[in-house]
């Protein structure tokens, strides 16, 4: 048996059991408020105009924003939507990260690795598993 590590995933709270659909009751879900993600991107009159539909089913502008924050979890259905990093649209250190389609494969989920991207532990994280990542590389002001 290969390599094995335990991995926790957050994941948005889903009343229909992360089975690859927009909720029941979108407008009732306020756990998503608490995801800066999801609060700031919800289009909730939408969203409730296609409440259960399947996430495979949907045209590109009508996926939900939670679907970036693991609202598939574990789903037995695939989809795709387009990612695109946040920095990348107000960081002049970050305009070269474009737009990417991703795709989440039946049963999948997604993760961001928080402690990987902690300066005080990605870079000894990454000379670990021999990354090519170097704070000389990183800007010194990423607000600007």
């Amino acid at each position: 048996m290969g390599l094995v590590r335990h991995l926790s995933i957050r994941v948005p709270w889903h009343d229909r059991a992360w089975d690859g659909h927009i909720c029941n009751a979108p407008l009732e879900n306020s756990s998503c408020l608490a995801l800066k993600l999801i609060a700031e991107n919800r289009k909730d009159i939408l969203e409730e105009g296609i409440a259960a539909e399947a996430f495979d089913k949907l045209q590109r502008e009508q996926l939900p924003p939670c679907l970036r924050a693991s609202a598939s979890f574990l789903s037995p259905h695939e989809h795709a939507f387009e990612s695109v990093m946040a920095y990348s649209t107000r960081s002049k250190d970050h305009t070269h990260i474009l737009p990417r389609s991703m795709r989440v494969p039946a049963w999948g989920a997604l993760v961001i690795p928080y402690r990987w991207m902690l300066k005080e532990s990605g870079f000894k994280i990454a000379e670990g598993l021999e990354l090519d990542a170097r704070p000389d590389r990183e800007p010194t002001d990423p607000g600007a």
